[in-house]
Protein backbone atom coordinates (compact mmCIF):
# COMPACT_ATOMS: atom_id res chain seq x y z
CA UNK A 1 0.00 0.00 0.00
CA UNK A 2 1.72 3.23 -0.86
CA UNK A 3 0.71 6.49 1.08
CA UNK A 4 -0.16 9.34 -0.98
CA UNK A 5 2.64 12.15 -0.48
CA UNK A 6 1.10 15.62 1.73
CA UNK A 7 0.68 18.54 -0.71
CA UNK A 8 2.55 21.36 0.50
CA UNK A 9 2.11 23.93 -2.18
CA UNK A 10 -1.86 24.42 -2.09
CA UNK A 11 -3.43 27.89 -0.59
CA UNK A 12 -3.53 26.15 3.17
CA UNK A 13 -0.80 23.56 3.17
CA UNK A 14 1.41 23.79 5.84
CA UNK A 15 5.49 23.33 4.91
CA UNK A 16 6.54 23.85 8.20
CA UNK A 17 5.98 21.47 11.78
CA UNK A 18 5.76 24.69 13.71
CA UNK A 19 4.19 28.06 12.37
CA UNK A 20 5.65 30.27 14.92
CA UNK A 21 8.65 30.34 17.24
CA UNK A 22 10.68 33.14 18.98
CA UNK A 23 13.91 34.71 17.83
CA UNK A 24 15.91 37.18 19.38
CA UNK A 25 12.98 37.99 21.44
CA UNK A 26 10.72 38.17 18.93
CA UNK A 27 7.29 35.79 17.98
CA UNK A 28 6.95 35.03 14.08
CA UNK A 29 4.03 33.28 12.94
CA UNK A 30 2.75 32.32 10.31
CA UNK A 31 -0.94 31.76 9.54
CA UNK A 32 -0.57 28.74 7.70
CA UNK A 33 2.81 27.54 8.09
CA UNK A 34 5.31 28.70 5.07
CA UNK A 35 8.72 28.01 4.76
CA UNK A 36 9.34 31.08 3.00
CA UNK A 37 7.49 33.53 5.09
CA UNK A 38 9.23 31.80 8.35
CA UNK A 39 12.64 32.43 6.53
CA UNK A 40 11.91 36.03 5.93
CA UNK A 41 10.52 36.45 9.56
CA UNK A 42 14.06 35.17 11.04
CA UNK A 43 15.93 36.89 8.38
CA UNK A 44 14.15 40.09 9.89
CA UNK A 45 14.24 39.24 13.42
CA UNK A 46 18.42 38.47 13.16
CA UNK A 47 18.66 41.87 11.39
CA UNK A 48 16.70 44.06 13.85
CA UNK A 49 18.80 42.80 16.47
CA UNK A 50 22.30 43.26 14.97
CA UNK A 51 20.70 47.03 14.24
CA UNK A 52 19.78 46.95 18.19
CA UNK A 53 16.02 47.30 18.05
CA UNK A 54 15.05 44.06 18.40
CA UNK A 55 13.45 44.67 21.82
CA UNK A 56 11.04 47.09 19.98
CA UNK A 57 9.41 44.15 18.16
CA UNK A 58 6.67 42.52 19.69
CA UNK A 59 5.35 40.25 16.90
CA UNK A 60 6.09 39.62 13.69
CA UNK A 61 2.86 37.98 11.44
CA UNK A 62 3.05 36.51 8.57
CA UNK A 63 -0.94 36.41 7.04
CA UNK A 64 -0.20 33.77 4.21
CA UNK A 65 -3.81 34.63 3.08
CA UNK A 66 -3.20 37.52 1.84
CA UNK A 67 0.72 37.70 1.38
CA UNK A 68 1.11 40.39 3.72
CA UNK A 69 3.68 40.61 6.92
CA UNK A 70 2.82 42.67 9.72
CA UNK A 71 4.26 44.29 13.03
CA UNK A 72 3.43 44.54 16.24
CA UNK A 73 5.76 46.53 18.43
CA UNK A 74 6.45 47.23 22.03
CA UNK A 75 5.66 50.44 22.99
CA UNK A 76 2.79 52.29 21.11
CA UNK A 77 5.35 55.51 19.80
CA UNK A 78 8.86 54.79 18.32
CA UNK A 79 11.11 57.44 17.60
CA UNK A 80 11.91 58.22 14.06
CA UNK A 81 15.59 56.19 14.50
CA UNK A 82 13.93 53.06 16.00
CA UNK A 83 11.21 53.54 13.11
CA UNK A 84 13.91 53.92 10.25
CA UNK A 85 16.14 50.77 11.35
CA UNK A 86 13.04 48.69 11.80
CA UNK A 87 12.11 49.73 8.07
CA UNK A 88 15.07 49.55 6.49
CA UNK A 89 15.64 45.49 8.23
CA UNK A 90 12.08 44.56 7.10
CA UNK A 91 12.77 46.32 3.82
CA UNK A 92 15.76 44.28 3.07
CA UNK A 93 14.40 40.98 4.60
CA UNK A 94 10.74 40.73 4.37
CA UNK A 95 8.92 40.79 0.60
CA UNK A 96 5.33 41.93 1.45
CA UNK A 97 4.62 44.11 4.58
CA UNK A 98 2.40 46.83 6.03
CA UNK A 99 4.04 49.39 6.92
CA UNK A 100 1.93 51.96 8.95
CA UNK A 101 -0.96 51.12 6.43
CA UNK A 102 1.34 51.20 3.88
CA UNK A 103 1.96 48.72 2.04
CA UNK A 104 5.41 47.53 1.06
CA UNK A 105 6.96 44.86 -1.81
CA UNK A 106 10.28 43.79 -2.67
CA UNK A 107 11.82 46.76 -0.64
CA UNK A 108 9.97 49.61 -2.05
CA UNK A 109 5.86 51.13 -1.21
CA UNK A 110 3.46 49.50 -3.80
CA UNK A 111 -0.17 50.61 -4.28
CA UNK A 112 -1.14 47.84 -6.07
CA UNK A 113 -1.16 44.92 -4.13
CA UNK A 114 0.58 42.05 -4.77
CA UNK A 115 0.32 38.48 -3.78
CA UNK A 116 3.30 35.68 -4.89
CA UNK A 117 1.44 32.92 -3.83
CA UNK A 118 1.19 29.88 -6.85
CA UNK A 119 -1.85 27.95 -6.73
CA UNK A 120 -1.33 24.10 -8.21
CA UNK A 121 -4.94 23.13 -7.89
Amino acid sequence: MTTKPKPYFGEKDSQIEQDSLVAFGIKLYSRYGKADEMAEMLEFASEVAMLDVADAVKEVFYNSKICICNFEFTRDELDEKTKNKILLAAAKTISAFDWFDEWWHNGYPDSFGYCSVNYFD
